[in-house]
This record gives C-alpha cells, sequence and structure tokens, in this order.
C-alpha cells in the first residue's frame, strides 16, 4: 500500500536526505584528508556545508508540514555542521591553517546572524523569539569560545570581527524593527496597492548609509597612527562592519522583493565586492606594518562574503520557502 504523500514526504526529507548528507560528507572529507586539507580542499568542503544548509532548509520549508519537523531537522543540520566545522579548524595544519580558522570563525558568526534577526524582526511574541534565538546561537557560540580557549592568538583577530559583525546586525536588525519591518508570512501589499516588502531601493539605501560610514572609519585607520594599534583596531571594526552589511544582503537576497537570478547576481557582486574591499583594504594597512597579533587574511576574506554569508542566506530559505518575507508593518494612513 502506497504511503500518504504527507508521511511520503517526512521519509524522504527527514530519513533519506540526512543518509545522503552523511554519505557525501564522509566521501569529501576523506577526500580533504588524503589532500592534508590544502586551501583548496578546505574551500571546496566549506562550499559543501554552503550547499547542503540550502538544500535541506529549503526542504524543510518546502515539504515538512510544520515547525516542529523543520526545527528538528534544522537543529540536526547545524549542529552537525558545527561539529564538521570545528573539526576543520582542528585538522587545517598546514599554512592554511589560520586562514582557514576566519572562515570557520565566518560559517559559526553566520549562524548567530541568523538568529539575532530572527529575534529582532521576527513576528512571535517577544519571549519565544528571544528564546528560540539563544538556543539557536548556543552551539555557535560554544564552539567559538572553544577554538578561542584552544587558540586564542591565532584567532583573537578573527572572533573580534565575528563580534562587531554581530553587533552590527543587531544594530540593523534593531532599527529596521523600530521602522517597522518584520519577518512575517502576511500579505505583501497594503490594501492600496503599495508594496510592503523591502526591496532593492531600501537595501541600496541602506547599503551607502553604511557605506559612507565605513569610507570615514576607512580614513581614519589608513592615516592613524600605528603604534599602539590603532590602525589594526579600525580594520577590526571596518571588517565586521562590512561583513554585518552583507548579512543584511544576504537577508535581502532569500526575504525581501525581487528574489531570482536578477537578486542573487546583485546579491553576490555586492558580496564580493565586500571581499574584495577587506583584501584591499588589509594589504594597504599591512604595507605600514601590523601587530603581531593580526593574521593575514588575504584573499580568504572573500571567502568569509561568498561561502559564509551566503550561508546564513542558505538557513534563511527554511523562511522563504515557508511564505515569510520581510515585510513593512508600520501603519501609514491606517492603510497598512
Amino acid at each position: 500500500m502506497a504511503l500518504p504523500p504527507t508521511q511520503l514526504r517526512l521519509l524522504l526529507v527527514c530519513a533519506f536526505l540526512p543518509l545522503v548528507v552523511g554519505a557525501v560528507d564522509s566521501a569529501v572529507l576523506s577526500m580533504a584528508g588524503s589532500s592534508h586539507w590544502s586551501g583548496e580542499m578546505t574551500f571546496g568542503v566549506l562550499a559543501l556545508f554552503l550547499v547542503q544548509a540550502s538544500a535541506v532548509s529549503y526542504a524543510a520549508g518546502r515539504w515538512l508540514p510544520n515547525w516542529n519537523w523543520r526545527l528538528l531537522l534544522l537543529g540536526w543540520l547545524t549542529l552537525r555542521v558545527d561539529l564538521l566545522l570545528y573539526s576543520t579548524s582542528v585538522v587545517s595544519h598546514s599554512d592554511y591553517g589560520v586562514r582557514s580558522e576566519l572562515l570557520v570563525v565566518g560559517f559559526y558568526a553566520s549562524q548567530v546572524s541568523l538568529a539575532i534577526i530572527w529575534g529582532i524582526l521576527g513576528s512571535l511574541e517577544w519571549r519565544r523569539r528571544l528564546a528560540g534565538a539563544a538556543l539557536a546561537a548556543a552551539p555557535a557560540l560554544q564552539f567559538l569560545l572553544q577554538i578561542n580557549a584552544e587558540r586564542r592568538y591565532s584567532t583573537a583577530a578573527w572572533l573580534t570581527v565575528a563580534l562587531v559583525q554581530a553587533i552590527g546586525v543587531v544594530g540593523i536588525c534593531g532599527l529596521m524593527r523600530v521602522l517597522g519591518y518584520r519577518i512575517d508570512n502576511g500579505p505583501d501589499t497594503r490594501s492600496d496597492g503599495a508594496a510592503l516588502q523591502f526591496t532593492i531601493g531600501h537595501m541600496l539605501v541602506w547599503t551607502v548609509a553604511a557605506a559612507i560610514i565605513v569610507s570615514v572609519a576607512r580614513q581614519v585607520g589608513m592615516y592613524a597612527p600605528g603604534q599602539y594599534g590603532l590602525r589594526e583596531w579600525m580594520q577590526l571594526i571596518i571588517a565586521g562592519t562590512v561583513l554585518a552589511i552583507v548579512a543584511l544582503v544576504a537577508m535581502w537576497m532569500v526575504l525581501g522583493a525581487g528574489r531570482g537570478i536578477v537578486t542573487t547576481v546583485i546579491a553576490l557582486a555586492i558580496a564580493a565586492s565586500a571581499g574584495a574591499f577587506l583584501w584591499y583594504l588589509e594589504s594597504r594597512i599591512a604595507k605600514g606594518g601590523t601587530a603581531y597579533w593580526l593574521p593575514f587574511g588575504g584573499d580568504w576574506w572573500l571567502g568569509w562574503t561568498l561561502l559564509a554569508e551566503p550561508f546564513l542566506a542558505g538557513l534563511l530559505l527554511v523562511f522563504s520557502a515557508t511564505g515569510y518575507r520581510l515585510v513593512w508593518r508600520r501603519r501609514i494612513g491606517g492603510s497598512a
């Protein structure tokens, strides 16, 4: 006798899909070990985590019947990815080791950003939102603390960037909530037909405003005296701020208006530009000599913006697949 459609989807998504993910991970991690975790292989493994997170998140939102099943599957996914990320940071002992930690920290920071975004912009009652956000962020925070305890000097700079990114995401999302934005599954238009969704115009305004702040900070960082490490601290603060902007772009790409190939291309172009800017900024500051505690990220900043931030977008697909959008809910003339 054939299974009912709901049970068949549960079987495929909650049983078959995890088996496929596990088999693929086993094969790819074995290849990475054989290559002694080269830089290219490390990028490949993290790109695999990005693809898996996107596929599982979309499948959970699209085909599972309720949020209990969705959260169960996403909880399994994030815990598995967290463990594998930690293992990646441990075994990457080649010349790429320190810089691979940059990407690992970036992936954990994206999970924290996801928790912040839902905790602030979600549409549930605030106690439930904050409790869910704390629970979602706890594994990533625990692994970040563990990495810091084991490799304090090599990861301190990256953790500082992650902290600034988190603070930036809190600030952006907090201001958006004050202005009336929510992640909700209600209608996308007002009664008068005006669009309520977060559009590319909104995103560009926020990005330009933040870019002006970053530009001013960059000038301060370029010409600040280096003997007290001010330039290095300014670099880390600018990096965290830029990455918070990229997190906003990732949220717009998945939950804002205008989804599709054009939106994806624009978002990836902004992410690539952000990574190139951070690489350039670091190289300029490094010409004057940098503090001993500041590792050189180089082109791996592109990995943070093009792998770790899209990882955030992939996790947000569970909301998009269930009809949630970033919308404006404040009343204007009683019509919203």
